[in-house]
């Protein structure tokens, strides 16, 4: 999106960014004191064990119904991991929910590529290093030819 698609940088189009900018960082302060209180639920597909877990996936509560005793250690482990899988996933939808509210889907789905962008970042400063230790061996050699 463009905020000047003329290319003019008028006083008008301006302090339009500029408000939008303040509504946007307001919504995304108010998006991050919601996104503190968020927990998410879920269950195993039997419905066995239940799990809630806090707004970073550390888990709160685990549940489990007295009829999955019956199960065999590794199903009752199975279980337990699905249900707090679930619940997992239950917060991250919930924050893409509210994130994609408060600063809309095409921001958000630009979020969910930060991983590839952080890549490429790295990519690009490791080639200027790359090229910064080049560019300083040469120079270093040319320092150190006799003087004619």
């Amino acid at each position: 999106m463009s905020y000047f698609p003329s290319g003019d940088l008028d006083p008008a189009n301006l302090e339009r960014l500029v408000r939008e900018s303040e509504e946007s960082v307001r919504r995304l302060a108010d998006a991050t004191a919601e996104l503190e209180a968020i927990s998410g639920t879920g269950r195993s597909r039997s419905e066995l064990v239940s799990a809630e877990v806090d707004n970073g996936g550390g888990i709160r509560r685990v549940a489990i119904d007295p009829r999955a005793m019956r199960l065999g250690s590794e199903e009752l482990s199975e279980q337990v991991c699905e249900a707090v899988r679930a619940a997992q996933e239950d917060v991250q939808r919930q924050s893409l929910e509210l994130l994609t509210l408060a600063v809309g889907a095409d921001a958000t789905r630009a979020a969910v590529d930060l991983d590839a962008l952080q890549r490429q970042l790295q990519d690009v400063q490791s080639t200027f290093a790359r090229s910064v230790d080049a560019s300083a061996a040469v120079v270093d050699r040319i320092s150190r030819r006799p003087e004619w």
